[in-house]
């Protein structure tokens, strides 16, 4: 209850005792819980529109069968993705301040990226200019300030340089989103596959899936 109280009103001493924290286990389900939900609620939907018409003509697979896999290979990359940012921003904010523990680091970003992926998965779920956009955007901007507060913490920073290693991992999370939307864009013109329209908001049906026998 404390520990909930703290992250609500004092995120910077929430991330200081999180260091000692023994629900790093229970932290990592969250995360993980999140990140199934994020899955399921439309994004990307490029990423399974077009996986899933590269495993219909290439392997056969039906819908359902790629779908699943798709999800899958989304979770493992999410995590994956997760160890290797908190990789980066060891590396960068060592330069400023000092490291510290790369497990606790791994531990707090855990914290500010479940919130931010529950951030997204509202907004997936909710009408556009609905209480849910309001909603998801409180919350994106509140893991952004838990971002701030976790990297601060963890590398005893002042706010400039707090700021400067924030805008490097925020540079290469943008950098890596659009180089995979690029990717998966030349995939599906190289194969002759479908690419879902951008303003596209669900995850792609039976019916917007390209079949090949």
């Amino acid at each position: 209850m404390k520990q909930t109280l703290r992250f609500l009103l004092n995120p910077r001493v929430f991330f200081n005792q999180l260091q000692w924290s023994r629900a790093h286990w229970f932290i990592f389900g969250g995360f993980a819980l999140m990140a199934f939900i994020e899955t399921q609620t439309g994004t990307p939907h490029a990423f399974y529109s077009v996986g899933a018409q590269w495993l219909a003509k290439f392997w056969g697979w039906n819908f359902l069968e790629s779908i699943w896999v798709l999800t899958v290979i989304k979770l493992v990359g999410m995590t994956t993705g997760v160890y290797f940012l908190s990789h980066i921003v060891w590396h960068v904010g060592g330069l400023f301040g000092q490291q510290g523990s790369r497990r606790v680091l791994f531990r707090r970003l855990t914290v500010v990226l479940t919130v931010m992926l529950l951030g997204f998965s509202i907004r997936n779920m909710g009408a556009p200019h609905s209480n849910w956009t309001l909603l998801s955007s409180g919350l994106l901007v509140w893991a952004c300030f838990l971002g701030f507060y976790a990297i601060q913490e963890q590398f005893n920073l002042g706010a400039f340089e707090t700021v400067v290693v924030a805008a490097a991992v925020a540079l290469a999370l943008a950098f890596t989103v659009r180089v995979s939307e690029d990717v998966i864009v030349e995939v599906a013109q190289a194969n002759g596959l479908k690419v879902p329209a951008k303003g596209m908001a669900h995850k792609p049906q039976a019916h917007d899936v390209i079949h090949y026998r």
